[in-house]
């Protein structure tokens, strides 16, 4: 999901498959894994309109920049550094 993102690729994820990463209709859709009817609808609706394509991409590539190595690095030394500071 992380590399769809920096691709620039909308995706189509379950809860599990990426729910947490995946702001539904704005980089890609979340849907619960069962639903065949709905699967079938988002992959005919991406395939078939390349407006929301590129702008489901143009979303996707934005996001994409919040898991950058700089930037996760710099919020895991904040947040190590504030655990740190809570137990002295």
């Amino acid at each position: 999901t992380y590399m769809a993102l920096g691709a620039g690729l909308p995706v189509i994820v379950s809860p599990m498959g990426g729910g947490g990463i995946i702001e539904d209709g704005e980089n890609g859709f979340v849907i619960a894994p069962h639903d065949e009817s709905k699967w079938i609808e988002y992959m005919r609706l991406m395939a078939e309109s390349q407006e929301l394509r590129e702008k489901l991409s143009v979303h996707s590539k934005a996001k994409a920049l919040n898991y950058v190595w700089d930037v996760v690095g710099a919020k895991r030394l904040r947040s190590l550094q504030n655990a740190e500071g809570q137990t002295r």
